[in-house]
């Protein structure tokens, strides 16, 4: 089983879809709860939206990989406007994939294997 970190008020709806799947669902309510929980427990990935209220996807991309992890961890960022710009951005920090709303979890998220 897998644990997904998903840091905006956005989450409770894709928490309700993802809890089907086997994995174990956390959420937080903008960047700073999420990077405090990221930092107190590894997480295998982390769906984020761009653009918080206190902040942004690209800081949390940022504060998770500064942590010393025991192994990589997937950062997927979902913007409500998907620019070229911003899925480059994200590219370039690291993300694994940039998704654009609206999102579709079982066919968003799931069938991909290899990054951007």
């Amino acid at each position: 089983m897998g644990d997904f970190h998903v840091p905006t008020p956005f989450s409770h709806c894709l928490r309700y879809y993802l809890e089907d799947c086997p994995l174990e669902v956390q959420v937080a309510d903008g960047p700073a709860a999420a990077c405090q929980q990221i930092g107190r427990q590894p997480f295998h990935a982390v769906l984020c939206d761009l653009v918080m209220p206190g902040g942004g996807g690209l800081e949390v991309l940022r504060f998770v990989q500064s942590q010393e992890a025991p192994m990589p961890v997937i950062i997927i960022i979902i913007a409500g406007y998907g620019d070229e710009e911003s899925a480059e951005a994200c590219a370039r920090a690291g993300a694994f994939d940039f998704v654009s709303k609206p999102v579709e979890p079982r066919t968003s998220f799931f069938p991909k294997t290899s990054p951007i």
